[in-house]
C-alpha cells in the first residue's frame, strides 16, 4: 500500500510538471501576422491577443515565423513580458518601443538581426541578453531604458562581446551599446565609442573614458540629461569628438579635453544649456560649425595662443567668451 501510495504521489508530480512547463510555453493566440514573399511569416502587431505575457509562436499556418515586423508592438503599455522563438532572425526597427512595462525579454539563439531602437523607452526593462547568435545590432536599440542595468552577450558570437555591461565589436574594438551601469573596459579592448551607444541614456550620471579610446562618434552620448561628469584618463588617445556626440548633455557643467585632441565636429556639444567651463588643448587643429550652440553660460578655455588653423563658420554661434594661454 505504502509503495502505490508513493508511486502515485511521484506520478502526480510528473503531472504537475509537465503541466507547468506546457503552460509557461503556451503560445499567445490573436496575435497578427502577414506572410512573406520567402513564403514565411512576420508578426506585425497583437491583432486580438490581450496577453500581457506574451509569447511568439515559430510557426503559423504551418509556415516559419521569422521576422517581428518594424513597430509591431510598439507602445503597446500592457506588454510585461515576451518570448521570441529560435524561428525567429530578424527583430526590425522599433518593433517593442515604447512598451513601458515590459521587464522581461526572453530572446533565443538563431537570432541574427536587432534593428535600431527595438527596445527602445522600455524604460522598466532591467536586463538584455543577446544569445550569441546576433551579428547586426542597429543603432539606440535600448535608448531610453532607464531602469537597464545589465547588458551582456553569450559567449561564442564571432562578432560580439560583452564587458562591463558595454556590447562590444570585438575586431573593430567598438563599443556599440551601453547602459547607464556601463564601465567602458580598459584593457585596450576598446578604442572607439560608438554611434549612439549611449544616447538617450537616462540614468547615466558620470563617465570615465579610458586612455584607449581615440574615437567618440556621432551622437554618443547625445541626450544623456542626467550626465554630469566626463572625466578623460591620464595619457588619453582621444583625437575626434563626432558630431552631437555630447549635444543636449544639459546637467555637463565643465569638461576639460585631453591633450591629443585633434578635432571637434559640428554641434558636439550643442544644447549643453548648463555648460560653464571648457578647457581645449594647444592641439586641436578643426573645430566645426554650431560646436557650442546654445551653450550661453559657457567659457571657452584654449591652452594655445590663437584659435586653431580649422575653424568653420558659426563655430561659436552663441558667442562664447574666449580665453587664451590658459595654464589651469
Amino acid at each position: 500500500m505504502k509503495r502505490v501510495l508513493l508511486t502515485l504521489i511521484a506520478l502526480i508530480f510528473v503531472l504537475s510538471s509537465v503541466l507547468v512547463l506546457a503552460s509557461c510555453n503556451k503560445v499567445s493566440q490573436g496575435l497578427k501576422f502577414e506572410l512573406n514573399s520567402e513564403d514565411t511569416y512576420t508578426c506585425v502587431g497583437l491583432g486580438d491577443c490581450t496577453d500581457g505575457e506574451i509569447v511568439i509562436p515559430s510557426r503559423y499556418n504551418g509556415k516559419a515565423v521569422e521576422v517581428i515586423g518594424s513597430k509591431a508592438f510598439k507602445d503597446c503599455k500592457n506588454l510585461t513580458s515576451v518570448t521570441i522563438p529560435k524561428s525567429v532572425h530578424t527583430i526590425e526597427a522599433h518593433s517593442f518601443s515604447g512598451c513601458e512595462n515590459i521587464r522581461t525579454i526572453n530572446l533565443t539563439k538563431g537570432l541574427i538581426r536587432i534593428g535600431s531602437g527595438a527596445f527602445y523607452n522600455c524604460s522598466r526593462l532591467q536586463a538584455l541578453n543577446l544569445p550569441n547568435s546576433v551579428y547586426t545590432i542597429g543603432d539606440v536599440i535600448v535608448a531610453g531604458c532607464s531602469s537597464l542595468k545589465e547588458l551582456t552577450i553569450d559567449k561564442g558570437s564571432s562578432k560580439y562581446h560583452s564587458d562591463g555591461n558595454c556590447l562590444i565589436e570585438t575586431e573593430k574594438k567598438k563599443l556599440v551599446v551601453g547602459c547607464k551601469s556601463s564601465v567602458i573596459p580598459s584593457d585596450g579592448s576598446v578604442t572607439q565609442l560608438g554611434v549612439s551607444a549611449f544616447a538617450f541614456c537616462k540614468g547615466l550620471y558620470s563617465i570615465s573614458i579610458p586612455a584607449s579610446i581615440s574615437t567618440i562618434f556621432s551622437g554618443t552620448f547625445m541626450n544623456c540629461g542626467g550626465l554630469s561628469k566626463v572625466t578623460f584618463a591620464e595619457g588619453s588617445r582621444l583625437e575626434d569628438i563626432g558630431a552631437a556626440a555630447f549635444a543636449d548633455c544639459i546637467s555637463l557643467m565643465e569638461i576639460e579635453l585631453p591633450d591629443k585632441m585633434v578635432s571637434i565636429w559640428d554641434s558636439a556639444f550643442s544644447g549643453c544649456t548648463m555648460l560653464q567651463k571648457v578647457v581645449i588643448p594647444e592641439s586641436i587643429l578643426r573645430i566645426r560649425t554650431n560646436v557650442f550652440e546654445n551653450c550661453v553660460r559657457a567659457t571657452l578655455y584654449f591652452k594655445g595662443d590663437a584659435l586653431p588653423e580649422f575653424v568653420y563658420p558659426d563655430w561659436n554661434v552663441s558667442e562664447c567668451p574666449t580665453i587664451f594661454r590658459y595654464e589651469g
